[in-house]
Parts: C-alpha cells; sequence; structure tokens
C-alpha cells in the first residue's frame, strides 16, 4: 500500500507577500477598469484576511467542516453566475467578474501548500485578463508589468531552499529572471512597434453617400461618410437644423473588425425631417439575450459573427449602438425593446460608464452577390420605404428616374445615383438655412449644391424612392480612430 504523499507547507514569507501583491493588484485593477470599487475593495479585504489566516493555519490539519464550507459557497458562487448571467437575476452586471473575484475570496483561506499559491497566482492572472478586457487606456500596462514582476518574485523567492529566507535577488537564478524578464520586456515592445497594422475593412453596405474619409490600416473605406445624426430627439432628423461636430469621445469599441455602429433607422420624409415612424416592437431579454433579427433581413447560417464590446463615456440616448444587424445582446437590464428595423432600446439612455456586448452577423455585401440578389426587398416590405410627400418637386422625380434607369441591376442603378451625388456635390458644414416652404432636397440638388451628412444621405434615398428602389436613412456612428495600445475604435 502507497503511503500518502505528505504535502510541505509554503513557509516563504516573501513568496506569500508578492502572491498575495498579485492578486491584490489584479482586483483593484478590475475594480477600477469594470466600474466595480465596493464589491473589488470588499473581496481585497476579505483576500487579505484569507491569506493571513492561511498562513497562521498552515500547519493545522484540514477538517471536513471548513472543507464542506468553502465546496457550499463555491457551489452558491456557481449558482450566482448561471442566475445572472442567463436571466439577470441580480442585475445582470458582470456576473463573470463579480465570480472571479468573490471565488478568491472564498479560496483565500485554503492556502497551505506552493501548490495552491500557484493556483491563485493563476486565478489573480484570470483576474487581470478580464480587467484587461475593460481597460480602454495604455496605461493598464503599467499594471500587466507590476503583475508580472510579482510572479517573477514569487519564482524566485520558492525555488528550493529558499524557506524562510529572503530571496537572494543577486543568486544566478534570480539574475537569470532578471534577464530573462527584461528580454522578454524589450523583445515585446519592439515586436509591437515592428508589426504592421492589419488592414480591416468594414461590414456594413457601402452604398453610403458623403464625402470620402481617411482609410483604415492602408485599405480605403468606402468614399462616403456613411451614417448621419444630429441632436435632435432620438425620433427624427431636422433637415433646417445646422451646426458643427463636436470633439467630445462617445464612447469607445473593441472589435475585431471595423464597421459602422448603427442606432436605428428613419423611414418617414416629410420634405424637412426624417422620422422613424411606427414600428412592431418587441420585448427581448436583456441578459444574454436570445436572436434579434429586422423584420426585413433574411438571415443566412453561413454569416459569420462579429463580436464587439461597448463602454460609453457620453450621455446618449436609449438607442443601443451596434454593427448591423445584431443578432444578440448583453446589457445589464432585464428586458429590452426589438424594433422591427432591428435597432434594439434600453429602458433608459445610454450614460458614461455604462458598458454592453453585441454580436452581429457579417452579411455578405459583395458587388457579385448584391448583383445576383435582383429586387432588395419582398414587394411586402418595400411600400414601407417608397412613400414621398408632395414637397418633393417633379424635377427631383424626374432626375431620380433618369439615374436610376441607367443601371442594368438594382445594384448599379444605387450606384449610379452614388456616384452622381459624390461628382456633383460639395462636402460642406457651412450650408445655407433651408427656405421657407422648400423641400430639403430639392433645394440641396438645385439650389445650394452643397450639403453635409443629412443632405447627402436624404438626396440619395429620395432619388431612389423616386423610381421604385426602396430606401431609408441609418443613423449612428462611422468607423471612429483607432488605438493600437487599447485595440479599440
Amino acid at each position: 500500500m502507497r503511503r500518502k504523499k505528505v504535502v510541505e507547507p509554503e513557509r516563504s514569507v516573501s513568496a506569500r507577500v508578492v502572491q498575495a501583491a498579485a492578486m491584490l493588484l489584479a482586483i483593484a485593477a478590475l475594480g477600477i477598469t469594470a466600474d466595480m470599487p465596493l464589491a473589488a475593495a470588499g473581496s481585497a479585504i476579505v483576500v487579505a484576511a484569507g491569506y493571513r489566516m492561511s498562513y497562521a493555519g498552515m500547519d493545522k490539519r484540514r477538517r471536513p467542516p471548513g472543507q464542506l464550507l468553502i465546496g457550499t459557497l463555491l457551489g452558491v458562487l456557481v449558482v450566482y453566475l448561471i442566475a445572472d448571467l442567463f436571466g439577470g437575476y441580480f442585475g445582470g452586471d458582470l456576473p463573470q467578474a463579480h465570480f472571479a473575484i468573490y471565488a478568491a475570496a472564498v479560496t483565500s483561506f485554503d492556502i497551505k501548500s506552493r501548490r495552491n499559491c500557484f493556483s491563485h497566482i493563476w486565478h489573480s492572472l484570470t483576474i487581470l485578463y478580464i480587467a484587461g478586457l475593460f481597460a480602454w487606456s495604455g496605461l493598464f500596462m503599467f499594471v500587466v508589468i507590476a503583475w508580472g514582476a510579482c510572479v517573477v518574485l514569487f519564482y524566485s523567492a520558492t525555488r528550493p531552499g529558499a524557506g524562510l529566507r529572503r530571496p537572494q535577488l543577486r543568486s544566478p537564478g534570480a539574475a537569470r529572471a532578471r534577464t530573462a524578464l527584461a528580454l522578454w520586456l524589450v523583445t515585446a515592445i519592439l515586436t509591437f512597434i515592428a508589426l504592421p497594422e492589419l488592414s480591416g475593412r468594414p461590414i456594413a453596405v457601402p452604398l453610403l453617400v458623403g464625402v470620402p474619409v481617411a482609410g483604415h490600416g492602408g485599405e480605403a473605406l468606402p468614399p462616403a461618410l456613411p451614417l448621419v445624426g444630429s441632436d435632435a430627439p432620438a425620433n427624427s432628423i431636422d433637415l433646417r437644423a445646422r451646426g458643427r461636430f463636436g470633439d467630445e469621445v462617445a464612447f469607445h469599441v473593441r472589435s475585431a473588425s471595423p464597421s459602422y455602429w448603427r442606432a436605428y433607422s428613419l423611414v418617414n420624409y416629410t420634405g424637412t425631417q426624417w422620422t422613424r415612424g411606427l414600428n412592431i416592437d418587441r420585448h427581448v431579454p436583456g441578459i444574454a439575450g436570445g436572436d434579434l433579427e429586422p423584420g426585413d433581413e433574411e438571415p443566412r447560417p453561413s454569416d459569420p459573427l462579429l463580436n464587439q464590446t461597448f463602454s460609453i463615456t457620453s450621455n446618449l440616448p436609449a438607442d443601443l449602438l451596434g454593427a448591423y444587424p445584431m443578432k444578440t445582446v448583453d446589457f445589464a437590464s432585464p428586458t429590452l425593446t426589438e424594433s422591427y428595423d432591428g435597432s434594439v432600446q434600453t429602458p433608459s439612455g445610454l450614460t458614461p460608464g455604462t458598458t454592453y456586448g453585441v454580436v452581429s452577423r457579417v452579411r455578405d455585401t459583395s458587388p457579385q452577390r448584391l448583383r445576383a440578389v435582383g429586387q432588395v426587398l419582398p414587394d411586402t416590405i418595400s411600400y414601407t420605404y417608397l412613400d414621398l410627400p408632395s414637397s418633393v418637386t417633379e424635377q427631383t422625380r424626374n432626375l431620380g428616374r433618369t439615374l436610376v434607369r441607367t443601371g442594368t441591376t438594382e445594384y448599379d442603378s444605387v450606384l449610379a445615383v452614388q456616384a452622381y451625388l459624390q461628382s456633383r456635390y460639395i462636402y460642406d458644414l457651412d450650408t445655407p438655412r433651408l427656405n421657407p416652404n422648400a423641400d430639403a432636397v430639392d433645394q440641396f440638388l438645385f439650389t445650394d449644391g452643397r450639403g453635409f451628412c443629412e443632405q447627402f444621405a436624404s438626396a440619395l434615398a429620395v432619388l431612389l424612392r423616386s423610381d421604385g428602389i426602396p430606401a431609408r436613412v441609418a443613423v449612428g456612428y462611422a468607423t471612429g480612430e483607432y488605438d493600437r495600445i487599447t485595440g479599440s475604435y
């Protein structure tokens, strides 16, 4: 019969101190980046107390009641994670992050051997990784470096023969560790600087009009300022309004690919403004939401998916931003409202500090496929996007008919209208005010000859509708500036 192997407790004070420092550093980082200071502070206090008790009782045998208590608490945490992740029963506020730090607090009371210490080192790495998901500043790299230094010191303090002695920082082993760490840092920094930025491609339909914009990563975006925006209420765009762009950052988004961050669409044109009109809404779960599909979309099982994480920094309307079309959303609310056009609304507006996730379908919008599909939408849906008011002049309607009929396919007709607008009109923020009783598109096309996003988008939609091609106006944000340090837009 084999004798049970006796596991020696980890007696190095230095090792336990730096191991605790690594865990507390990771918890503090998560509390800051994920904006959960109370949960992080409470867990840190419990972890520190647990480590102290573990060291004081490292020579005592584990007893069944204590093991049962720890196991029960971990089981309760698993139930909490599942209930909050899929049902939002506890508010749905970052259940994975809370689970990670609470589990660290529970298990901190049973750290005896070197293996236990190693387990908590890797547990702290998991927490640090979660913190990194919410880190939107390059300063986070210093937290990672500090955590790495703790790990190096831990290895040095737990080498054979270290015991209760202080780590011999001038020993050959410690020197090799310092050399390896320095080489790793230098190599990582040089590699990051030297590697070229991979080109990305926007996944939104490139049939959008504006002015040329700078390319991303060496690959040009479609020549457009694709989405319009306004300070008007989040149900309309008033074409009589004039203004300037602000320089305030609205949000950050971490995504594997650039896209257009769409909020909602506008359907009804009145001659002076666009409105959303009536929508068929349904309630959807906000936590690990079920499938979201716009009413006029035909999803393809072969479409790849794009994951996005949004961090809001300004007060925004209640419509969730995301690449179109959204498939699922993870938002800290029991219920959300999905509209027929694929937009998703929260119970209240988006406020600074709000974080949520979106999974979107990446549609095949290649010219070959768009030419092959023929008519974009079924007749039962097209009528919704064809209506024009009486203010649209016959001159505007005739221009639309002439341009649309130059194309051999519906896709080529849209390209013809887009090329006409881009070649003949000037993007200008100093647009003359709309004349009384004038139709906004008519004045843009035949009087002003210049305008900003709203005028270009409105003209494209009205000209297409003039000859039976359904169109609507999308509201949201263009790709934005890419930050290589944080990997966000």
